[in-house]
């Protein structure tokens, strides 16, 4: 996986909880899921694991906390904005 790989799926995920109160969370789980068992398999790309690992791990918080979700979007979706 390259950070570029993992900056698309990470963006996928973002589309998919844009809309909090319709975003479909089972689906954001499975995305969550699948994206945190690709790094395990494959780390050796640099990325900001502080940031990316606890925002996969969380989907059952954002869930439950619309405020929560917001903050941990915005920091997200400023990472995605660097190059």
């Amino acid at each position: 996986m390259t950070v570029d790989e993992l900056k698309r799926s990470l963006s996928e995920l973002l589309s998919e909880e844009e809309e909090y109160h319709a975003a479909d969370w089972d689906r954001v789980q499975d995305l969550s899921i699948a994206l945190l068992s690709r790094i395990r398999a494959n780390q050796e790309f640099e990325f900001p694991v502080e940031l990316v690992i606890p925002y996969l791990t969380s989907f059952a918080m954002r869930r439950e906390d619309e405020a929560e979700a917001l903050r941990q979007h915005s920091i997200l979706a400023a990472y995605l904005r660097q190059r």
